[in-house]
Protein backbone atom coordinates (compact mmCIF):
# COMPACT_ATOMS: atom_id res chain seq x y z
CA UNK A 1 0.00 0.00 0.00
CA UNK A 2 0.62 3.34 -0.67
CA UNK A 3 -0.37 6.67 0.24
CA UNK A 4 -0.79 7.79 -3.19
CA UNK A 5 1.35 10.37 -5.44
CA UNK A 6 2.82 13.06 -3.77
CA UNK A 7 2.13 17.02 -4.61
CA UNK A 8 4.80 18.55 -5.85
CA UNK A 9 5.69 20.42 -2.64
CA UNK A 10 5.76 17.34 -0.36
CA UNK A 11 9.64 16.58 0.50
CA UNK A 12 8.68 13.01 2.67
CA UNK A 13 6.33 10.33 2.20
CA UNK A 14 5.92 7.52 4.22
CA UNK A 15 5.56 4.24 2.42
CA UNK A 16 3.53 1.13 4.16
CA UNK A 17 4.95 -1.95 2.11
CA UNK A 18 2.63 -4.99 2.18
CA UNK A 19 1.90 -8.02 -0.53
CA UNK A 20 4.02 -6.67 -3.55
CA UNK A 21 7.28 -4.74 -1.59
CA UNK A 22 9.67 -4.45 -4.81
CA UNK A 23 6.62 -3.40 -6.84
CA UNK A 24 4.96 -0.96 -4.23
CA UNK A 25 8.55 0.80 -3.68
CA UNK A 26 9.12 1.36 -7.52
CA UNK A 27 5.92 2.64 -8.28
CA UNK A 28 6.34 4.95 -5.58
CA UNK A 29 9.44 5.80 -5.89
CA UNK A 30 8.28 6.57 -9.60
CA UNK A 31 5.69 9.19 -8.70
CA UNK A 32 7.73 11.17 -7.43
CA UNK A 33 8.67 14.62 -9.07
CA UNK A 34 12.08 14.88 -10.65
CA UNK A 35 14.91 14.86 -7.88
CA UNK A 36 12.46 14.03 -5.17
CA UNK A 37 12.62 11.36 -3.41
CA UNK A 38 16.77 12.09 -2.73
CA UNK A 39 16.61 10.03 0.56
CA UNK A 40 14.95 6.66 1.25
CA UNK A 41 14.42 6.04 4.72
CA UNK A 42 13.97 1.96 5.87
CA UNK A 43 13.24 0.88 9.42
CA UNK A 44 14.04 -2.90 10.37
CA UNK A 45 12.74 -4.34 13.22
CA UNK A 46 14.12 -8.04 13.78
CA UNK A 47 17.05 -9.76 12.35
CA UNK A 48 15.21 -12.96 12.48
CA UNK A 49 12.53 -14.98 14.07
CA UNK A 50 15.14 -16.22 16.83
CA UNK A 51 14.05 -19.55 15.72
CA UNK A 52 16.48 -22.91 16.13
CA UNK A 53 14.15 -24.59 14.03
CA UNK A 54 13.13 -23.36 10.81
CA UNK A 55 15.50 -20.11 11.20
CA UNK A 56 14.66 -17.40 8.89
CA UNK A 57 16.36 -14.35 8.44
CA UNK A 58 14.22 -10.62 8.19
CA UNK A 59 17.07 -9.32 5.97
CA UNK A 60 16.41 -10.43 2.73
CA UNK A 61 13.42 -8.66 1.76
CA UNK A 62 14.99 -5.06 2.54
CA UNK A 63 18.02 -6.31 0.90
CA UNK A 64 15.56 -6.92 -2.01
CA UNK A 65 13.36 -3.38 -1.46
CA UNK A 66 16.50 -1.02 -1.33
CA UNK A 67 18.13 -2.56 -4.45
CA UNK A 68 14.76 -2.30 -6.18
CA UNK A 69 14.52 1.47 -4.75
CA UNK A 70 18.01 2.26 -6.70
CA UNK A 71 17.04 1.05 -9.78
CA UNK A 72 13.78 3.29 -9.95
CA UNK A 73 15.34 6.33 -8.72
CA UNK A 74 19.12 6.00 -9.58
CA UNK A 75 21.08 8.00 -6.97
CA UNK A 76 18.96 7.97 -4.26
CA UNK A 77 20.21 7.93 -0.70
CA UNK A 78 19.50 4.93 1.24
CA UNK A 79 19.49 5.67 5.26
CA UNK A 80 18.68 2.38 7.18
CA UNK A 81 17.79 1.90 11.08
CA UNK A 82 15.50 0.28 13.30
CA UNK A 83 16.61 -1.95 16.48
CA UNK A 84 17.61 -4.35 13.94
CA UNK A 85 20.97 -2.09 13.21
CA UNK A 86 21.00 -0.47 16.54
CA UNK A 87 21.79 -4.78 17.57
CA UNK A 88 24.27 -5.58 14.91
CA UNK A 89 24.73 -2.77 12.75
CA UNK A 90 27.86 -4.53 11.37
CA UNK A 91 25.82 -7.59 10.16
CA UNK A 92 22.38 -5.15 8.78
CA UNK A 93 24.76 -2.98 6.70
CA UNK A 94 26.92 -5.94 5.12
CA UNK A 95 23.64 -7.53 4.14
CA UNK A 96 20.83 -4.95 3.13
CA UNK A 97 24.05 -2.63 2.02
CA UNK A 98 22.41 1.31 2.49
CA UNK A 99 24.20 3.69 2.18
CA UNK A 100 24.23 5.03 5.82
CA UNK A 101 22.77 3.60 8.83
CA UNK A 102 21.74 5.60 12.11
CA UNK A 103 21.81 3.45 15.29
CA UNK A 104 18.94 4.37 17.65
CA UNK A 105 16.05 6.50 17.90
CA UNK A 106 15.32 8.75 14.49
CA UNK A 107 12.94 11.21 15.58
CA UNK A 108 15.86 13.49 16.05
CA UNK A 109 18.80 11.91 14.33
CA UNK A 110 17.28 11.00 11.08
CA UNK A 111 16.06 14.71 10.05
CA UNK A 112 19.64 15.68 11.38
CA UNK A 113 21.19 13.17 8.94
CA UNK A 114 19.18 14.26 5.34
CA UNK A 115 19.87 18.05 6.77
CA UNK A 116 23.63 17.08 6.38
CA UNK A 117 23.44 14.91 2.78
CA UNK A 118 21.62 18.03 1.92
CA UNK A 119 24.67 20.30 2.64
CA UNK A 120 26.57 17.55 0.90
CA UNK A 121 28.19 16.79 3.98
CA UNK A 122 30.17 13.63 4.16
CA UNK A 123 28.69 10.94 6.54
CA UNK A 124 30.36 7.52 7.62
CA UNK A 125 28.57 4.75 7.25
CA UNK A 126 27.19 4.01 10.43
CA UNK A 127 26.19 7.09 11.88
CA UNK A 128 25.82 7.17 15.69
CA UNK A 129 25.79 9.75 18.64
CA UNK A 130 29.45 9.34 19.04
CA UNK A 131 31.08 8.65 15.89
CA UNK A 132 34.00 6.97 18.47
CA UNK A 133 31.55 4.69 20.44
CA UNK A 134 29.07 4.97 17.97
CA UNK A 135 26.58 5.07 20.90
CA UNK A 136 22.73 4.92 19.70
CA UNK A 137 20.89 8.00 19.34
CA UNK A 138 18.36 8.91 22.23
CA UNK A 139 16.07 11.21 22.45
CA UNK A 140 16.34 12.81 25.85
CA UNK A 141 13.14 15.27 26.36
CA UNK A 142 10.42 12.55 25.13
CA UNK A 143 7.70 14.25 26.56
CA UNK A 144 8.19 16.66 23.88
CA UNK A 145 7.82 14.23 21.27
CA UNK A 146 3.85 14.72 19.48
CA UNK A 147 1.61 12.19 18.46
CA UNK A 148 2.99 9.56 16.31
CA UNK A 149 -0.57 9.84 14.38
CA UNK A 150 0.15 6.66 12.28
CA UNK A 151 -3.50 6.44 11.42
CA UNK A 152 -2.14 9.56 9.01
CA UNK A 153 0.63 8.08 7.58
CA UNK A 154 -1.64 4.73 6.32
CA UNK A 155 -4.54 5.18 5.28
CA UNK A 156 -5.83 1.89 5.27
CA UNK A 157 -5.17 0.39 8.26
CA UNK A 158 -7.61 -2.98 7.87
CA UNK A 159 -4.61 -5.18 7.04
CA UNK A 160 -2.61 -4.40 9.59
CA UNK A 161 -4.83 -5.06 12.55
CA UNK A 162 -6.16 -8.47 10.87
CA UNK A 163 -5.50 -11.71 12.84
CA UNK A 164 -6.78 -9.76 16.63
CA UNK A 165 -3.62 -7.36 16.16
CA UNK A 166 -3.62 -4.75 17.84
CA UNK A 167 -2.60 -0.81 17.12
CA UNK A 168 0.57 0.05 18.81
CA UNK A 169 1.19 2.64 22.00
CA UNK A 170 3.94 3.84 23.66
CA UNK A 171 3.96 5.06 26.93
CA UNK A 172 7.57 5.45 27.62
CA UNK A 173 10.78 3.93 26.65
CA UNK A 174 14.22 2.08 28.21
CA UNK A 175 14.45 -0.64 30.42
CA UNK A 176 16.98 -1.20 33.65
CA UNK A 177 16.51 -4.70 33.47
CA UNK A 178 19.56 -6.93 32.58
CA UNK A 179 17.73 -10.15 31.18
CA UNK A 180 20.52 -12.04 29.40
CA UNK A 181 18.61 -12.70 26.79
CA UNK A 182 16.54 -9.44 25.27
CA UNK A 183 18.19 -6.54 23.47
CA UNK A 184 15.69 -3.36 24.87
CA UNK A 185 18.19 -1.79 27.33
CA UNK A 186 20.74 -1.90 24.16
CA UNK A 187 17.98 -0.74 22.04
CA UNK A 188 16.47 1.94 24.45
CA UNK A 189 18.60 2.67 26.96
CA UNK A 190 18.19 1.80 30.55
CA UNK A 191 16.50 4.74 31.64
CA UNK A 192 12.58 5.04 32.22
CA UNK A 193 11.58 8.36 29.29
CA UNK A 194 8.16 8.82 29.36
CA UNK A 195 6.22 10.43 26.75
CA UNK A 196 3.70 13.55 27.35
CA UNK A 197 0.11 11.18 28.44
CA UNK A 198 -1.67 14.05 25.83
CA UNK A 199 0.05 12.71 22.93
CA UNK A 200 -0.88 9.11 23.94
CA UNK A 201 -4.12 10.73 24.39
CA UNK A 202 -4.48 12.34 21.01
CA UNK A 203 -3.00 8.97 19.30
CA UNK A 204 -6.13 6.87 20.56
CA UNK A 205 -8.83 9.75 19.75
CA UNK A 206 -7.38 9.99 16.07
CA UNK A 207 -7.11 6.25 15.84
CA UNK A 208 -10.50 5.34 17.26
CA UNK A 209 -11.83 7.77 14.59
CA UNK A 210 -10.72 5.61 11.74
CA UNK A 211 -12.32 2.52 13.49
CA UNK A 212 -9.70 1.24 15.76
CA UNK A 213 -11.01 -0.47 18.51
CA UNK A 214 -8.14 -2.68 19.64
CA UNK A 215 -4.71 -1.08 21.01
CA UNK A 216 -1.60 -2.50 22.37
CA UNK A 217 0.74 -0.87 24.40
CA UNK A 218 4.42 -1.60 23.35
CA UNK A 219 6.07 -0.84 26.42
CA UNK A 220 9.18 -2.97 26.67
CA UNK A 221 8.18 -3.91 29.92
CA UNK A 222 4.29 -2.23 30.92
CA UNK A 223 4.10 -2.90 34.11
CA UNK A 224 7.52 -0.97 35.66
CA UNK A 225 7.65 1.54 37.23
CA UNK A 226 4.63 0.44 38.94
CA UNK A 227 3.31 4.05 39.33
CA UNK A 228 3.35 4.59 36.26
CA UNK A 229 1.04 1.53 34.78
CA UNK A 230 -1.76 2.21 37.49
CA UNK A 231 -1.43 5.88 36.14
CA UNK A 232 -1.80 4.60 32.56
CA UNK A 233 -4.63 2.43 33.62
CA UNK A 234 -6.46 4.44 35.50
CA UNK A 235 -6.81 6.60 32.74
CA UNK A 236 -8.27 3.90 30.45
CA UNK A 237 -10.31 2.62 32.85
CA UNK A 238 -13.57 2.96 30.83
CA UNK A 239 -12.06 1.41 28.00
CA UNK A 240 -11.72 -1.56 29.49
CA UNK A 241 -9.17 -4.39 29.15
CA UNK A 242 -9.67 -7.75 26.97
CA UNK A 243 -5.97 -9.24 26.89
CA UNK A 244 -2.64 -8.98 28.12
CA UNK A 245 0.85 -10.78 26.94
CA UNK A 246 2.74 -12.14 29.38
CA UNK A 247 6.13 -13.00 28.75
CA UNK A 248 6.79 -15.42 31.47
CA UNK A 249 9.98 -17.35 29.84
CA UNK A 250 10.27 -20.12 31.98
CA UNK A 251 8.38 -21.86 34.65
CA UNK A 252 11.59 -23.12 36.53
CA UNK A 253 13.65 -21.01 38.59
CA UNK A 254 16.75 -22.64 37.10
CA UNK A 255 16.06 -20.99 33.99
CA UNK A 256 14.87 -17.64 35.49
CA UNK A 257 18.18 -17.06 37.23
CA UNK A 258 19.95 -18.18 33.74
CA UNK A 259 17.90 -15.41 32.22
CA UNK A 260 18.84 -12.98 35.04
CA UNK A 261 14.72 -12.17 35.52
CA UNK A 262 14.04 -10.45 39.03
CA UNK A 263 11.06 -12.78 39.79
CA UNK A 264 11.11 -16.51 40.45
CA UNK A 265 8.44 -19.23 39.79
CA UNK A 266 5.92 -18.46 43.10
CA UNK A 267 4.99 -15.50 41.12
CA UNK A 268 3.20 -17.38 38.23
CA UNK A 269 0.42 -18.94 40.23
CA UNK A 270 -0.69 -15.66 41.76
CA UNK A 271 -0.63 -14.60 38.02
CA UNK A 272 -3.18 -16.50 37.00
CA UNK A 273 -5.01 -16.29 39.59
CA UNK A 274 -5.62 -12.97 39.31
CA UNK A 275 -6.17 -13.08 35.30
CA UNK A 276 -8.60 -15.56 36.05
CA UNK A 277 -10.55 -13.56 38.57
CA UNK A 278 -10.81 -10.28 35.96
CA UNK A 279 -11.72 -12.31 33.55
CA UNK A 280 -8.58 -11.28 30.82
CA UNK A 281 -7.50 -13.29 28.06
CA UNK A 282 -3.33 -14.44 28.27
CA UNK A 283 -0.99 -15.18 25.91
CA UNK A 284 1.85 -16.73 27.64
CA UNK A 285 5.28 -16.61 25.73
CA UNK A 286 7.94 -19.20 26.90
CA UNK A 287 11.97 -19.46 25.85
CA UNK A 288 13.29 -23.10 25.34
CA UNK A 289 16.73 -24.05 24.86
CA UNK A 290 18.32 -21.29 27.02
CA UNK A 291 22.06 -21.65 28.41
CA UNK A 292 21.41 -24.26 31.57
CA UNK A 293 18.23 -25.79 30.04
CA UNK A 294 17.79 -29.63 30.37
CA UNK A 295 15.00 -31.85 30.15
CA UNK A 296 14.19 -31.24 33.86
CA UNK A 297 13.61 -27.67 33.22
CA UNK A 298 11.65 -27.77 30.04
CA UNK A 299 9.38 -30.34 32.21
CA UNK A 300 8.79 -27.75 34.66
CA UNK A 301 7.80 -25.02 32.30
CA UNK A 302 5.19 -27.87 30.27
CA UNK A 303 4.38 -28.77 33.57
CA UNK A 304 2.99 -25.18 34.09
CA UNK A 305 1.25 -24.97 31.06
CA UNK A 306 -0.54 -27.93 31.47
CA UNK A 307 -1.81 -27.41 34.54
CA UNK A 308 -2.59 -23.20 34.26
CA UNK A 309 -2.80 -22.79 30.74
CA UNK A 310 -6.43 -23.65 29.07
CA UNK A 311 -8.74 -22.14 26.94
CA UNK A 312 -9.47 -18.88 26.52
CA UNK A 313 -6.00 -18.48 27.04
CA UNK A 314 -3.19 -18.90 24.39
CA UNK A 315 0.77 -19.95 24.64
CA UNK A 316 3.78 -18.74 22.70
CA UNK A 317 6.93 -21.02 22.74
CA UNK A 318 9.96 -20.14 21.18
CA UNK A 319 12.96 -23.10 20.71
CA UNK A 320 16.21 -21.65 21.15
CA UNK A 321 17.18 -18.00 21.65
CA UNK A 322 19.76 -15.79 20.29
CA UNK A 323 22.87 -14.91 22.29
CA UNK A 324 24.00 -11.25 21.32
CA UNK A 325 27.57 -9.56 21.72
CA UNK A 326 26.25 -8.33 24.74
CA UNK A 327 24.84 -10.97 26.30
CA UNK A 328 27.12 -11.94 29.66
CA UNK A 329 26.02 -15.53 28.47
CA UNK A 330 28.62 -14.94 25.85
CA UNK A 331 31.24 -14.55 28.07
CA UNK A 332 30.35 -17.68 29.70
CA UNK A 333 30.64 -19.67 27.37
CA UNK A 334 33.97 -18.50 25.83
CA UNK A 335 36.00 -19.39 28.88
CA UNK A 336 38.85 -17.56 29.61
CA UNK A 337 42.75 -19.04 29.46
CA UNK A 338 44.25 -20.51 32.16
CA UNK A 339 46.80 -18.74 33.87
CA UNK A 340 49.01 -21.27 33.00
CA UNK A 341 47.75 -21.54 29.12
CA UNK A 342 50.64 -20.89 26.27
CA UNK A 343 48.53 -18.79 23.13
CA UNK A 344 50.04 -19.33 19.94
CA UNK A 345 50.53 -16.67 17.04
CA UNK A 346 49.78 -16.12 13.32
CA UNK A 347 51.79 -14.53 11.07
CA UNK A 348 51.10 -13.68 7.33
CA UNK A 349 51.36 -17.01 4.97
CA UNK A 350 51.03 -17.00 1.73
CA UNK A 351 50.66 -20.37 -1.22
CA UNK A 352 51.33 -19.50 -4.56
CA UNK A 353 49.54 -21.85 -7.50
CA UNK A 354 50.71 -21.52 -11.22
CA UNK A 355 46.99 -22.49 -12.13
CA UNK A 356 43.95 -23.84 -10.37
CA UNK A 357 43.18 -26.42 -13.06
CA UNK A 358 44.67 -29.07 -15.09
CA UNK A 359 42.62 -30.71 -18.54
CA UNK A 360 40.77 -33.07 -16.12
CA UNK A 361 41.35 -31.64 -12.24
CA UNK A 362 40.46 -28.39 -10.44
CA UNK A 363 41.65 -27.41 -7.18
CA UNK A 364 39.49 -25.40 -4.86
CA UNK A 365 39.88 -23.47 -1.21
CA UNK A 366 43.69 -22.94 -0.12
CA UNK A 367 44.18 -25.77 -2.62
CA UNK A 368 44.16 -23.38 -5.51
CA UNK A 369 46.34 -20.63 -3.58
CA UNK A 370 45.85 -17.95 -0.87
CA UNK A 371 47.47 -14.61 0.10
CA UNK A 372 46.65 -14.69 3.90
CA UNK A 373 47.96 -11.16 5.88
CA UNK A 374 45.82 -11.41 9.07
CA UNK A 375 44.34 -15.20 8.82
CA UNK A 376 40.59 -16.57 8.48
CA UNK A 377 40.08 -15.99 4.44
CA UNK A 378 40.06 -20.11 3.85
CA UNK A 379 36.25 -20.82 4.19
CA UNK A 380 35.02 -17.59 1.66
CA UNK A 381 37.29 -19.09 -0.40
CA UNK A 382 36.57 -22.69 -0.53
CA UNK A 383 32.91 -21.50 -0.80
CA UNK A 384 32.80 -19.25 -3.58
CA UNK A 385 35.49 -21.34 -5.62
CA UNK A 386 33.22 -24.79 -5.19
CA UNK A 387 30.54 -23.14 -6.15
CA UNK A 388 32.11 -21.72 -9.58
CA UNK A 389 33.47 -25.00 -10.12
CA UNK A 390 29.72 -26.63 -9.56
CA UNK A 391 28.20 -23.86 -11.93
CA UNK A 392 31.19 -24.31 -14.56
CA UNK A 393 31.72 -28.04 -15.27
CA UNK A 394 27.90 -28.97 -15.35
CA UNK A 395 27.56 -26.41 -18.08
CA UNK A 396 30.51 -27.34 -20.23
CA UNK A 397 30.58 -30.98 -19.79
CA UNK A 398 30.75 -32.15 -22.98
CA UNK A 399 33.96 -30.01 -23.15
CA UNK A 400 35.67 -30.94 -19.58
CA UNK A 401 38.83 -29.34 -20.62
CA UNK A 402 37.55 -26.50 -22.32
CA UNK A 403 35.37 -25.91 -18.73
CA UNK A 404 37.96 -26.26 -16.23
CA UNK A 405 39.60 -23.52 -18.20
CA UNK A 406 37.15 -20.79 -18.14
CA UNK A 407 37.29 -22.11 -14.18
CA UNK A 408 40.55 -21.54 -13.87
CA UNK A 409 40.69 -17.98 -15.74
CA UNK A 410 37.78 -17.00 -13.50
CA UNK A 411 39.34 -17.57 -10.60
CA UNK A 412 42.65 -15.87 -11.16
CA UNK A 413 40.44 -13.01 -12.42
CA UNK A 414 38.48 -12.66 -9.81
CA UNK A 415 41.49 -13.30 -7.14
CA UNK A 416 43.81 -10.65 -8.94
CA UNK A 417 43.46 -7.71 -6.95
CA UNK A 418 42.47 -9.23 -3.90
CA UNK A 419 45.81 -11.01 -4.00
CA UNK A 420 48.00 -7.60 -4.97
CA UNK A 421 46.50 -5.88 -1.81
CA UNK A 422 46.84 -8.83 0.46
CA UNK A 423 50.61 -8.77 -0.77
CA UNK A 424 50.73 -5.36 0.25
CA UNK A 425 49.40 -5.75 3.75
CA UNK A 426 51.67 -8.42 3.91
CA UNK A 427 54.08 -5.66 3.42
CA UNK A 428 53.29 -3.57 5.76
CA UNK A 429 52.79 -5.78 8.67
CA UNK A 430 56.44 -7.41 8.01
CA UNK A 431 57.52 -3.72 9.22
CA UNK A 432 56.36 -2.96 12.30
CA UNK A 433 56.84 0.50 12.03
CA UNK A 434 54.56 0.86 8.89
CA UNK A 435 52.58 -1.84 11.42
CA UNK A 436 52.62 0.56 14.25
CA UNK A 437 51.43 3.58 11.44
CA UNK A 438 48.64 1.68 10.18
CA UNK A 439 47.51 0.46 13.72
CA UNK A 440 47.48 4.20 14.60
CA UNK A 441 45.24 5.64 11.73
CA UNK A 442 43.00 2.25 12.24
CA UNK A 443 42.74 3.02 15.94
CA UNK A 444 41.59 6.66 15.95
CA UNK A 445 39.58 6.37 12.89
CA UNK A 446 36.90 3.75 13.04
CA UNK A 447 35.41 3.84 9.72
CA UNK A 448 39.15 3.61 8.47
CA UNK A 449 38.75 -0.34 10.35
CA UNK A 450 35.72 -1.33 9.32
CA UNK A 451 36.59 -1.01 5.43
CA UNK A 452 39.73 -2.70 6.46
CA UNK A 453 38.25 -5.59 7.82
CA UNK A 454 35.31 -5.25 5.15
CA UNK A 455 38.09 -5.51 2.61
CA UNK A 456 40.44 -8.62 4.14
CA UNK A 457 36.72 -10.30 5.15
CA UNK A 458 35.39 -9.92 1.52
CA UNK A 459 32.48 -7.68 2.56
CA UNK A 460 34.00 -5.31 -0.10
CA UNK A 461 35.69 -5.20 -2.98
CA UNK A 462 39.27 -4.17 -2.98
CA UNK A 463 38.43 -1.23 -5.13
CA UNK A 464 35.43 -0.12 -3.04
CA UNK A 465 36.94 -1.21 0.49
CA UNK A 466 40.31 1.38 -0.57
CA UNK A 467 37.95 4.18 -1.96
CA UNK A 468 35.78 3.43 1.44
CA UNK A 469 39.32 4.26 3.27
CA UNK A 470 41.05 6.78 1.84
CA UNK A 471 37.19 8.41 1.65
CA UNK A 472 36.92 8.03 5.83
CA UNK A 473 40.97 8.65 6.36
CA UNK A 474 41.07 12.05 5.12
CA UNK A 475 37.49 13.32 6.03
CA UNK A 476 37.56 15.70 8.80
Amino acid sequence: MWPGPPRPQDTTCALSICRRPQRSIARSAASFPSGRPNALAVGIRNLDNSGFHGFESYLRQPAALVEEARRARPGIRVILGGPAATVDPQLVLRTVQPDHMVLGEGEESLPHAIARLEAVELLPAIIGADEESRAPYRVLNTGALPAPRLYEWVTNLRPYLRGDAGYPLQTKRGCPLKCTCCTYGQIEGTRYRFLDPQAIADEVEGAMARGVRVFEFVDRTFNLPPRHALGVLAALREVGFRSVILTAESASDTMLASYQKNYRRGARHPAADLLAKHDIKARWVFLLGGPGETPATVGESLGFIEERVHSPHAVYITSGIRIYASSPHLHALLEPLAATARPGATFPTNARVRRAATHDAALVGDASGYIDPLTGEGIYAALWTAEELTRTVPAGWRDLPAALDRYARLRARRQHAKALLCEAFQHIIRRPWLANSTHWLLSRRQPVADAFIGVIGNSYSPAHGLALMARHAFSP
